[in-house]
């Protein structure tokens, strides 16, 4: 009898494990499909802009840049902001992250260590961002200035990070200063 109750509690465990997988790839899929709507109609709302579209990874192009695209070895310095795209807007309010001294000071944010704040220089080739940064940042040139936006399994999957809930899309707004490919 405890042999079968044993194998009883294993396939609820794994029944259990293979409906929040699929779960988990519905919300992933849901996040895509609506990421792919508010790209449609920031294409519609204006039409100078256009959409790059890596693996699942959505790069819109607000301003141009020139020159040289970034390779996937290559390194870039920008500056940022990076959003919560859980309501499928970017909005302030959803701001949990900037080097960006103007988007600190629009959102309000009291920044005790200006360090913080500038720059940030980064080589694609030792791979710290996040999956969807990494690719999307590839193509970007001097200049630019785009958002980036990417389902959760492209972020932080299930993990929880200060603000950024598991499973969260999200959307960064770049600025592009530089770029250098070796």
């Amino acid at each position: 009898m405890k042999a079968k109750t044993i194998l009883y509690l294993f396939f609820a465990a794994l029944l259990t494990l293979s409906c929040t997988g699929e779960s988990v790839k519905l919300t992933y899929s849901t996040q895509a499909t609506k990421i792919d709507d508010y790209v449609k109609k920031q294409l519609t709302d204006n039409p100078e802009r256009r959409s790059v579209i890596t693996d699942g990874i959505v790069r819109l192009v607000e301003v141009e840049g020139e020159g040289d695209e970034l390779q996937e070895d290559g390194t870039v310095s920008f500056l940022y902001a990076g959003y919560d795209f859980s309501s499928y807007s970017i909005t302030s309010s959803r701001l949990f992250a900037t080097n960006s001294p103007d988007v600190a000071q629009e959102a309000r944010w009291e920044v005790s260590d200006s360090t913080l704040l500038g720059e940030k220089i980064v080589s694609l080739k030792d791979n710290i961002l996040l999956d969807g940064l990494q690719k999307g940042l590839v193509g970007v040139k001097e200049g630019e200035e785009c958002y980036i936006i990417f389902p959760g399994n492209r972020a932080f999957g299930e993990n929880t990070l200060g603000t950024i809930p598991a499973y969260a899309p999200l959307a960064y707004h770049f600025w592009i200063i530089k770029i250098e490919n070796f």
